[in-house]
């Protein structure tokens, strides 16, 4: 039996808009946005296909990775609310180092654009350098 690779995203802005939709286009299942900001979370759950939750207490718990798409201020607050230790965490900012994550997380990255996007643009995923850190 085939198991299926599923993501949860945390924000709604255009990082989530953007790096969503190439995830979603490219046949991964987002399960689930995150969102804070009720308007803009429920439009890019529509768009993705997948179910909007706006309280990070009740986060879907079956998710293969959890992707934190929120403003660089807001990241380790949202670190410190979510409710599981024992999942892939990434978040997407260039700026936040992946040691943010190491005294509660075992599996976490960065993942990011060398470059600014915003949302409503179709980009060409193949062309944008991509840095990781695991």
């Amino acid at each position: 039996m085939e198991k299926h690779f599923s993501i949860t995203l945390i924000g709604s802005g255009n990082m989530a808009f953007c790096l969503g939709e190439a995830l979603f286009n490219s046949g991964l299942i987002i399960q689930e946005v995150n969102s804070r900001n009720k308007k803009t979370g429920k439009s890019l759950a529509k768009k993705l296909n997948a179910n909007f939750n706006e309280n990070l207490q009740s986060i879907n718990s079956e998710s293969s990775i959890y992707i934190i798409c929120v403003s660089d201020q807001s990241i380790e607050e949202v670190i410190k609310d979510f409710p599981f230790n024992n999942k892939l965490i990434l978040h997407t900012s260039g700026i936040t180092s992946a040691s943010v994550f190491e005294k509660r997380f075992k599996n976490f990255g960065v993942i990011y654009p060398v470059q600014s996007l915003t949302s409503g643009v179709k980009y060409n995923w193949e062309n944008i350098p991509i840095c990781i850190e695991a």
